[in-house]
């Protein structure tokens, strides 16, 4: 091949970006792949959990916990028994595991928060130990990033402000609330995660969840900290791996 004819090559390719494209291509194989993993471990979880669904029609909207999410924190109320639970964003995932935690005579407090009454109103005819607790968002919450935005507007004198956490769920404020919706855990669960808590954060696929992941690290001595997916996992210490397989 003529030296011409290489020069004119070389231009094509840089003129419409192969290597972009070899990038993007390479990237969608990756996407699928980690689509087609997601997929059949959520199959998976879904077969652990079956027998704790509840009776009937199983709700599962685009705010639910991923199955496989629910397998971890099961795992970790199975082999480290917490005596005390805080959930924010009540749904599927606090009735499968009210299921578990009475299936297993777990002695646990279970606390699930949410803004939306009607909607704990309907979970609530399938739970067995939970106290459900509703709190109304309020604006320039203290709790909230900064204490501009808004969270749950809890009393000052509620009693769930003198009970500290072996393990947190975080699923709530919905992301659309307004900026870092979610901060307002971080500051609650300040001085209020017991020496052998773990916390659970999900939708950390987004920024806003990526920052307050970084924010939780910095606020405390995890001794390890993991992402699977969507969700990651942040524990005071390291005895036992949890994750599901």
């Amino acid at each position: 091949m003529g030296s011409f004819v290489k020069r004119l090559i070389k231009f094509r390719d840089n003129l419409i970006g192969l290597d972009k494209v070899d990038f993007y291509v390479n990237r969608r194989i990756e996407s699928k792949s980690e689509f087609n993993l997601f997929r059949f471990r959520e199959l998976k979880a879904i077969e652990f959990l079956r027998p704790y669904f509840p009776k009937g029609y199983v709700v599962n909207t685009v705010y639910s916990l991923s199955f496989q999410t629910i397998q971890h924190i099961a795992n970790d109320i199975i082999i480290n028994r917490p005596k005390s639970i805080v959930e924010f964003g009540s749904g599927i995932s606090t009735v499968i595991l009210s299921n578990i935690i009475a299936e297993n005579e777990i002695d646990t407090k279970f606390f699930s928060i949410d803004n939306n009454k009607e909607w704990q109103r309907l979970i609530a005819l399938d739970l067995k130990n939970v106290s459900l607790i509703h709190f109304d968002i309020s604006e320039e919450n203290e709790y909230s990033y900064n204490g501009k935005g808004k969270w749950y507007g809890i009393p000052k004198d509620h009693d769930l402000l003198n009970i500290n956490f072996d393990l947190a769920i975080i699923d709530g404020p919905s992301g659309s609330l307004c900026k870092y919706s979610r901060y307002g855990s971080l500051n609650f669960l300040k001085f209020r995660l017991n020496s052998n808590g773990i916390i659970f954060l999900d939708d950390v696929d987004r920024n806003e969840d990526v920052f307050l992941l970084k924010e939780f690290e910095k606020s405390f001595d995890f001794a390890l900290v993991e992402t699977f997916g969507k969700y990651s996992r942040m524990a005071m210490t390291n005895e036992i791996y949890t994750a599901p397989s």
